[in-house]
């Protein structure tokens, strides 16, 4: 009969013997680490393309979900004061995105309050993930710089007055849009991959006199673009500055322009 005495005598004339047994130590060569070095390489090499594509169609959609809240919003804002959103209330703010302080040179941007479409999506960082990731923002309660999303602009500024024919001057009515799902709204926006703006601008326009606009197709060529009528469509890099992916998906200015019909 086994008993705990006779496993343990054994056990131990096990340990025993092997002691007095000549250890046999297994080593790689040089060579055959290389090896393995090598082929963990390759896979680290096939796999990293694919977890950073999943990264950035994960950013683009997010981004494409927060320019669906701007679009929502923008209808809110049509309902309670019948017009189409602007790109601020006067030259100092508050604007769509947010409030600016500072001085020239120094500015910060609150973009999780205070904008006029907060009153519609809450302490809301509205914002493209990628263009945060990438532009290094930073707080976005004092960041460096606009949010990466633009607004319809049919001139590189954000001032509003008699002459301003954007739909977002501040005295567009939505009734006065003959093709809402033609008119693009909010998108992708920027002077270069160092430079953001607010301002969503056609080809032929920026900052600078005539240019290539200032759509940003930073998700893989293409922008992502929220029209009037409130879809989210993206767009592929037609034209522009192919260093910073900046320029234009239409050679005119039709999507941007109030008057547009097909």
């Amino acid at each position: 009969m086994l008993n705990s005495n006779t496993i343990f005598d054994f056990a131990s004339h096990l340990i025993h013997h092997s002691n007095h047994q000549k250890k046999t130590v297994f080593r790689f060569t040089l060579i055959e680490l290389l090896v393995v070095i090598a082929i963990i390489a390759i896979l680290a090499g096939m796999l990293l393309p694919a977890l950073n594509s999943a990264r950035n169609k994960a950013h683009a959609a997010s981004c494409i979900n927060n320019i669906k809240q701007f679009t929502l919003a923008n209808h809110s804002y049509e309902n309670d004061y019948q017009v189409i959103c602007p790109v601020a209330l006067s030259s100092s703010g508050p604007y769509f995105y947010g409030i600016r302080t500072g001085s020239m040179g120094n500015f910060k941007y609150d973009l999780t309050s205070g904008g006029l479409l907060h009153e519609y999506v809450g302490k809301v960082a509205l914002l493209c993930p990628t263009w945060e990731r990438k532009y290094q923002l930073g707080d976005p309660t004092a960041a460096k710089g606009a949010g990466g999303i633009g607004i319809n602009r049919l001139a590189f500024s954000g001032t509003i007055g008699d002459t301003d024919l954007s739909i977002s001057n501040g005295r567009t009515k939505p009734e006065a849009i003959k093709n809402p799902s033609s008119i693009v709204l909010f998108g992708d926006a920027a002077q270069s991959w160092e430079s953001g703006t607010a301002y969503l601008c056609p080809n032929g326009v920026a900052m600078r006199g005539d240019g290539p606009g200032t759509t940003h197709f930073r998700h893989s060529s293409f922008a992502n673009l929220g029209w009037l009528d409130g879809h989210v469509e993206p767009k592929h890099f037609l034209g522009g500055d192919k260093g910073t992916m900046v320029g234009y998906f239409d050679l005119t200015t039709k999507p941007f322009n109030p008057n547009y019909t097909e």
